[in-house]
């Protein structure tokens, strides 16, 4: 396993200060989440949503997928859609896995992390 990379260049500093007010929340999330049990008496679909996975963040983001896949099944967002337009209701416990702003390392980290846990995700890119 290779170290993080120092941030060399502003926009990497940028994203350093970032990624640790990201972990700073992921942190206090994981804190609250201890004492939030999912709901077990009906169906339900969460879509957690990330903005990007830096280097350092790729345990983080294999353990959320490990977590989420004890819970409930990871669904498409075409699937999340058909699911919640049935008229015979969600028929499960899902999570929709979605990526904002189309940062270059959703690609480069969060990716393989996915094909490796089967987790299908949906990727929203801005454009011009």
């Amino acid at each position: 396993m290779q170290p993080p990379k120092r941030a060399t260049e502003f926009a990497d500093l940028i994203g350093r200060i970032a990624c640790w007010r990201n972990l700073g929340r992921k942190s206090l999330s994981a804190v609250n989440a201890a004492f939030v049990s999912l709901p077990l008496d009906r169906d339900w679909i969460y879509f957690p949503l990330y903005h990007f996975i830096v280097d350092d963040e790729r345990r983080g983001f294999d353990r959320h997928l490990r977590y989420m896949r004890r819970h409930g099944d990871f669904i498409s967002i075409d699937g999340a859609v058909d699911a919640m337009t049935n008229p015979r209701g969600i028929g499960g416990r899902y999570f929709c896995i979605t990526f904002d702003d189309g940062v270059k390392n959703c690609v480069t980290n969060a990716v393989p992390i996915l094909v490796e846990h089967h987790v299908p995700a949906a990727f929203f890119i801005a454009t011009d």
